[in-house]
């Protein structure tokens, strides 16, 4: 009876595993609680991870000051519209394991909240 559970469990786990995308558009306001919010002085790091040209982050951050939270907001906004890496939560989580940012916690803490049944690597 117990295997028969445990079969039926990974049966499961298995079928919920591979319906997981790895595209998953975040929103804005997820990103703005989650990252900005918790790494709030690495933006600058955070935007070339994601492609954008450190002219632009320099640009944010003389229209912005030291209010991060806007510079965020511009980095995200900018992110979306750029070409050059996807806007996706596995792009953000790929880009929070380098180590320029080192931000591995928050990367298994996005990932444990996005893929709740997945085994994180």
């Amino acid at each position: 009876m117990y295997l028969d559970l445990l079969d039926k469990h990974s049966t499961i786990s298995s079928s919920i595993e591979s319906q997981i995308r790895t595209d998953i558009t975040p929103s804005h306001i997820d990103l703005m609680n989650r990252v900005a919010a918790t790494i709030p002085t690495k933006w600058r790091n955070l935007g070339i991870q994601l492609g954008l040209p450190p002219n632009d982050l320099d640009v944010f951050e003389a229209r912005h000051g030291g209010d991060y939270l806007r510079i965020y907001s511009c980095i995200f906004m900018a992110w979306e519209k750029q070409v050059t890496k996807p806007f996706t939560w596995e792009v953000l989580i790929s880009s929070l394991k380098t180590p320029l940012l080192a931000e591995y916690k928050l990367a298994e803490d996005i990932q444990i909240v996005l893929y709740p049944f997945a085994r994180l690597d």
